[in-house]
């Protein structure tokens, strides 16, 4: 219809007859713009077998089809164009269905209607930039192909359901920008699409056919691989491959991986998310950039010596997707007892003259109170007035040496390299704190759960001294 003045478009008679055109188009023969409102009498149809046009390139001015204002269903099943001298006003109330392609080079307002894609399991060519309120596809087997460079905004709801959505040109990325609250993605294939300029799209059972941004296309899966391994300080060492993104692909940068650990052994309301009990516990650990294959650890610190732990974790992604429950792993794990017990806490050296070396006599006793193989790492605290050196003493300076053994050693037993004890620890080795010719039974080297080591002790006193008042050593050991 080529129209010189303003048009009331459609059938003025009451009823449901619909209107059925093989191709239908709306121009402008006038030097004005022109509108062709669509007649607001009947109920029926306007049906285009072909393609709907609105304007002519050509014409010197634009030719409007105004829908808004009277609400009649449009049933495109070829092709929507919209030429750069076309704008179509979209009904507010009422869906239009497009069977082919959508060309918009004029002005299209959506006026909060619904754009459906509708004509079967065919490849629907969208060209030009168009803001639409609610877009879907539904049809099993269509595919969508947007113009590359092109963006198309969608500004409150989208429905995309097995489909295929590509570029024009392969390789060259076409932009979605989505605005809106509802989004209902499902077994959908994507390629070289830049969703970046509005909120993420979240796919159920998609494919990332790759070159995409912002879309998440799956829940990240499930970790496969927790190993635990209980390591000293009560503290609980796990190991995972890490997985991807989307499933096993797909590098997870904004997520974390979620553990859940208790002592209880019939706790099975395993969640990452859900309330739990006061005796089960979660820690979070931000994933960032992190590749599927990756080898991760994490340590829990601060369990129960003694006591068998159950553990599960999760994966989630920046949108808060979480993947299936971890295996088991070799859960339960018991965390070993790690404890000893010192006879005393300070080391009596007597009355001893200034300058004088003397091997203490009587030892303090340590024994193993915990559950599992230990070493020992001492340290001790100054006194009031004199300071623990490695060196040779001097004035207020005193040279304190240690060996682990059974029995009372000798003075040459005791060796300034690797036996001094100071405020810094020094850990107890084969060699450390030792007599090295020693049988291992006698130092302080995997002592066995219930064992007993005497701590004895050598000092150098201070060259002089600036004080005649006792000076009190206190002693700190603890078990590795």
């Amino acid at each position: 219809q080529r129209v010189a003045a303003a048009q009331t478009f459609g059938t003025n008679v009451a009823g449901a007859n619909n209107w059925t055109f093989n191709n239908l188009s709306f121009t402008n023969s006038s030097v004005v713009n022109r509108i062709v409102t669509v007649n607001p009498t009947g109920t029926g149809q306007i049906i285009v077998n072909g393609a709907l046009t609105v304007g002519n390139a050509g014409d010197s001015n634009t030719t409007t089809l105004d829908d808004n204002a009277n609400d009649r269903t449009i049933d495109i099943n070829g092709d929507m164009v919209i030429t750069s001298k076309g704008v179509y006003s979209a009904s507010s109330s009422v869906i239009l269905t497009v069977g082919g392609d959508w060309t918009n080079s004029g002005t299209y307002t959506n006026n909060s209607s619904t754009v459906t894609f509708d004509g079967g399991a065919v490849t629907h060519q969208l060209a030009g930039t168009s803001s639409f309120y609610v877009l879907r596809s539904v049809v099993v087997g269509a595919t969508l192909r947007f113009a590359s460079g092109t963006t198309t905004t969608v500004t409150n709801a989208i429905v995309l359901q097995d489909a295929t959505l590509a570029s024009s040109a392969p390789g060259v990325q076409w932009n979605i920008n989505f605005s809106g609250t509802s989004q209902t993605l499902t077994n959908l294939a994507v390629q070289d699409s830049d969703a970046s300029g509005g909120v993420e799209l979240i796919v159920t059972g998609g494919t990332d056919n790759g070159n995409n941004l912002n879309w998440d296309f799956d829940v990240p899966g499930a970790i496969t691989t927790m190993v635990l391994t209980s390591t000293t300080g009560a503290t609980l060492r796990v190991t995972w491959t890490s997985v991807g993104d989307d499933n096993l692909s797909g590098t997870i940068t904004g997520g974390a991986v979620t553990i859940q650990y208790t002592t209880d052994t019939v706790f099975s309301s395993w969640s990452p998310t859900a309330g739990q009990p006061a005796y089960v516990f979660r820690v979070t650990i931000p994933q960032n950039s992190v590749a599927p294959g990756t080898a991760s650890t994490a340590f829990i610190p601060g369990l129960t010596g003694g006591a068998t732990y159950f553990v599960r974790m999760w994966t989630n992604d920046s949108s808060s997707r979480f993947s299936a429950i971890s295996n088991a792993g070799n859960t339960p794990i018991a965390i070993p007892n790690i404890n000893l017990l010192l006879s005393q806490t300070t080391i009596g050296f007597g009355s001893l003259s200034a300058g004088s070396t003397t091997v203490i006599t009587s030892s303090i006793t340590i024994t193993n109170t915990g559950n599992t193989n230990q070493s020992y790492r001492i340290s001790i605290t100054n006194p009031a007035n004199w300071t623990a050196t490695s060196g040779a003493p001097g004035t207020d300076q005193f040279r304190l040496t240690a060996v682990i053994r059974s029995t009372l050693p000798s003075s040459s037993d005791f060796n300034t390299a690797n036996d001094v004890v100071t405020t810094s620890p020094n850990n107890s080795s084969d060699t450390a704190l030792a007599v090295d010719s020693d049988a291992q039974s006698q130092k302080g080297v995997n002592v066995l759960p219930g064992q007993t080591r005497g701590l004895w002790f050598r000092v150098e006193m201070p060259s002089m001294s600036s004080t005649t008042n006792a000076q009190t050593v206190n002693l700190s050991a603890l078990a590795l």
